[in-house]
């Protein structure tokens, strides 16, 4: 009876057989999920960071090159057109005669020079008795006082304006006429200034010529008559020097730059992020040469004690460097302007949130239409979406670099004009249709179909019904 209670040998071979295979399917089950949590884990971690290589070492000292030639080329740019263009050097000079401080420092100084030029005191003096000589003093102070007066009311005049900006555009071509080495008869080289009398005596010889005495028949045509040295000083040849490096860097500094540029954007490994990094880092450097200009400005004119100079030192050098500080503020806002447009693009979280709510913002204003429903203007707009943007900010680009003086209001304006252009282009191209919306429209011709061959089927079995009736 106890044997007939017991299990016997095949159902308990059974039952084991059905647990084992229970456990081999719930430890495959196991398995498949470990596989799913380890893919969905290794998707949302991040790759292991790679050691920078040798290409990152070298897009980097590309990269620092670049900002540094950026920074001296604007430098050099200013230093160039100033020193050498004279419509610009007697623009940069004009407000000068207008400035408060100025003013009164150069009245001052005309005032003093009246007065030690004509040996004002000492013929008031002698022209006094003895007796009231003393008076000589305070006549001469009022005069003094009386011809700074007068200077200060006439100096910021537009009359007076007319004599320094021409006094300033004479000064301006001969000191050029020295520095460039040519201009004209005068010659100048090596530290020599000379007079070449082959060019002053051209128009002697044509008139000889026209009055029948022809030179170049007698002596031949390659004759010269040399030159005239009016004074060697050696000092000349090192600013003649200077002068001369400094029109080589006003086109040389620029090309350095966009070769280093190219190169470093060229090298690196993620092209996008070095973009990044060449706006960011060009308004960096631009912000060190403000503070650098700053801080010149404090030691070269903070060390002079007289307080009316001190004004005058610190207006001068804010008139003189106004031009080349708007330069600076303009490429520094312009490189934020690229760094910034270069990290919208990048792949961040952050990036990517802007992104989005730039897209909402377009599609705000416009909501998808259907090819089918464009007009030719906005399809046409549509198809050539990126070429005609790419255009517009090249455009852009242009403009700045040609403009002859750039400025920071400047380039504020044109980068606005060139954001509302690219919004224009995406309004009236409007988003592109996404596949539901495609397949939204297709659906419509589907069913049609699909209901007419329902009723088809339909008809077909009625009639098949009632031929077998």
């Amino acid at each position: 009876m106890d044997n007939d209670n017991q299990p016997s040998p095949e159902t308990t071979t059974d039952d084991s057989a059905a647990e084992l295979a229970a456990l081999r399917a719930e430890n495959e089950a196991l398995r498949t999920q470990q596989a799913e949590l380890q893919g969905q884990l290794a998707a949302t971690t991040p790759p292991p960071k790679k050691k920078p290589g040798v290409r990152t070492f070298f897009a980097w000292l590309l990269a620092i090159l670049a900002i540094v030639a950026i920074v001296l080329a604007v430098d050099a740019v200013w230093l160039q057109t100033t020193l050498t263009d004279t419509d610009t050097f007697v623009d940069t000079l004009d407000p000068l005669h207008r400035d408060e401080a100025v003013v009164e420092i150069l009245s001052i100084k005309i005032a003093e020079g009246v007065v030690e030029a004509t040996e004002l005191e000492a013929n008031i003096s002698a022209q006094l008795p003895a007796e009231i000589q003393f008076l000589a003093a305070p006549v001469t102070s009022a005069v003094r006082e009386l011809t700074a007066s007068a200077a200060a009311t006439l100096i910021p005049t537009e009359a007076f304006g007319v004599v320094w900006n021409e006094a300033t555009s004479v000064t301006h071509k001969a000191v050029s006429a020295v520095l460039s080495g040519n201009d004209g008869a005068l010659v100048t080289e090596g530290g020599s200034v000379a007079i070449d009398l082959d060019t002053i005596a051209e128009p002697v010889v044509q008139k000889l010529a026209d009055s029948g005495l022809d030179l170049d028949s007698i002596v031949g045509e390659d004759f010269t008559l040399g030159r005239i040295e009016l004074y060697q000083d050696d000092s000349l040849a090192a600013a003649q020097t200077a002068a001369q490096g400094v029109q080589t860097a006003g086109w040389l500094l620029p090309l350095i730059a966009i070769l280093l540029i190219a190169a470093a954007i060229w090298v690196a490994t993620d092209r996008r992020k070095m973009v990044t990094i060449l706006g960011f880092g060009t308004a960096v450097g631009m912000l060190v040469m403000l503070v650098a200009l700053r801080l010149s400005r404090q030691f070269t004119v903070g060390s002079i004690e007289d307080e009316t100079s001190q004004a005058a030192g610190q207006s001068t050098w804010d008139i003189l460097l106004r031009n080349l500080t708007s330069v600076l503020w303009a490429v520094l806002f312009l490189g934020l302007v690229v760094g910034f447009v270069a990290w919208l693009a990048g792949s961040s979280d952050r990036a990517g949130s802007w992104r989005a709510g730039i897209s909402g913002w377009f599609a705000g204003w416009r909501e998808p239409v259907p090819d089918s429903e464009r007009s030719g203007f906005s399809r046409f707009f549509a198809d050539w979406r990126r070429p005609i943007e790419w255009t517009i900010v090249g455009l852009g680009l242009l403009f700045l670099l040609l403009t002859p003086q750039l400025s920071l209001p400047l380039a504020v304006i044109t980068v606005v004009v060139v954001a509302l252009l690219v919004a224009g282009v995406e309004l009236i191209a409007g988003p592109t249709a996404p596949p539901a919306a495609k397949a939204a429209v297709a659906a419509p011709d589907a069913s049609k179909d699909t209901s007419k061959g329902s009723s088809e089927d339909a008809s077909a079995d009625t009639s098949d019904k009632a031929s077998s009736g």
